[in-house]
């Protein structure tokens, strides 16, 4: 069965089987070269990342029934995730952050804003350099919930340099934090103020 017949004569695979098999360096060696060029190319060319994470506890009071809750609290979770996400993925929020941090002095950032502002005249030069970052910041950072526990969100931030990784998780939670805790003392004015007048 090793032999075949064809229109232009007899077809013997293990004919073909050697030829390969006493020539297998000219495929083995380019594959090998082709590996190993890839290999030291990542290696050397790609920039390494740095992964730095903050978990922040994010405790509502329950507004609704317990019997009703267990039915509910997933999607409820899951609007609060989404909602928490919305917050630090805005530009308010990522122009305080890239205040906090001192970013908009980063000279090739403001290089690059300068070209831009060409194409963007009606926009000032440092509402370009605010957008360029709050871009890159998005690419960045993640918010993931954590698995087990519905209170607790991570901040995860992915960067070439892993003290700006970690400073940036930091400071994104710290100001996450702060923004809750004074719109919390609001709500508590605000509740105060109503029993104050209904008296």
């Amino acid at each position: 069965m090793q032999t075949q017949r064809s229109p232009f004569g007899q077809f013997d695979i293990r004919r073909y089987v050697d030829i390969f098999w006493k020539r297998k360096f000219f495929v083995i060696v380019p594959a090998v070269l082709v590996i190993g060029a890839t290999v030291f190319y990542v290696s050397y060319r790609v920039p390494p990342s740095y992964r730095a994470y903050a978990l922040i506890m994010f405790q509502e009071k329950p507004r609704f029934v317990r019997s009703v809750e267990g039915y509910i609290v997933e999607e409820r979770d899951q609007r609060r995730l989404g909602a928490i996400r919305t917050r630090i993925y805005s530009q308010e929020f990522l122009d305080k952050v890239i205040t906090s941090m001192g970013m908009n002095n980063d000279p090739e950032v403001r290089s690059r804003a300068e070209r831009m502002k060409k194409d963007f005249p009606d926009v000032s030069l440092e509402e370009l350099v605010t957008r360029i970052l709050a871009s890159r910041l998005r690419r960045m950072i993640s918010v993931k919930g954590e698995r087990g526990n519905p209170d607790i969100f991570r901040i995860e931030v992915v960067a070439p340099d892993p003290d700006f990784a970690a400073r940036l998780a930091n400071t994104v939670a710290d100001l996450f934090v702060e923004e809750r805790r004074t719109a919390q003392m609001q709500s508590l004015r605000a509740a105060s103020d109503f029993a104050v007048e209904q008296l």
